[in-house]
């Protein structure tokens, strides 16, 4: 299992190609057994040349290194300082692992969609046809998802395949992934957040306003049946 990730404590605004991480994991491992886990970026020596660290179970503390995931330090180009993988890769080595379809993941914390991240306040992507289609089911999970199983739970509830591609997480932000080749996944991916992001503005306006109008069951089942085969 290898995929690209962007750094953590780094400014977003001024990443660079170079600066995203590669993280690799030799294999997917056990509890009980050993696992050797090598995280660079194109602008370090290569894996090999990285000490690898042995990841056992202690007697007295076990390590999951089926999603705990442990790296090397990365240093980065334009800082003194060592740079690691964001903190999130854990529950991306779950998804990707879980879902070899899956090929990119996108964690972001937009206005509207967080709004309703940090309240109680449902989310209905069935406002208005388009963010239907494109959204489908956005579920919402618990922080715990991600915090307590590393974003098990989160991919559990992942199903492209029956169009549920965007979560949204109690306290976090939104989650969205996508499919297909490398140029094709990103911007389905980033359509699917733009369109969350849009569709929680147009709500929250909407509510401001009045009582927002949805599509009715028969409307959302018609929708449904056409592009979900009737998930």
């Amino acid at each position: 299992l290898s995929f690209l990730i962007t750094p953590t404590k780094v400014d977003r605004k001024n990443l660079e190609p170079s600066d995203i991480c590669f993280v690799s994991k030799n294999k997917c491992c056990r509890h009980d057994e050993k696992c050797d886990v090598v995280a660079s970026s194109k602008t370090s020596s290569p894996p090999s040349s990285h000490k690898r660290r042995r990841i056992r179970r202690h007697k007295r503390r076990r390590i999951d290194v089926s999603c705990n995931l442990r790296y090397h330090p990365i240093h980065h180009p334009h800082s003194p300082e060592h740079v690691c993988p964001s903190r999130a890769a854990p529950i991306h080595a779950t998804i990707y692992a879980e879902h070899p379809e899956i090929t990119c993941i996108m964690v972001v914390q937009p206005p509207f969609a967080t709004s309703f991240c940090v309240t109680g306040e449902p989310f209905d992507a069935s406002g208005i046809p388009e963010a239907l289609i494109v959204l489908h089911d956005v579920k919402k999970v618990p922080f715990e998802s991600i915090l307590v199983d590393q974003g098990k739970e989160v991919s559990r509830i992942l199903d492209p395949k029956k169009g549920v591609n965007t979560i949204l997480i109690t306290g976090y932000g939104l989650l969205t992934v996508g499919t297909g080749g490398m140029k094709s996944c990103l911007l389905k991916t980033f359509v699917q957040l733009e369109c969350c992001e849009n569709m929680c503005g147009v709500y929250l306006t909407a509510k401001s306003r009045g009582h927002p109008h949805l599509l009715t069951p028969a409307q959302v089942r018609d929708i449904n049946n056409t592009f979900y085969q009737g998930h």
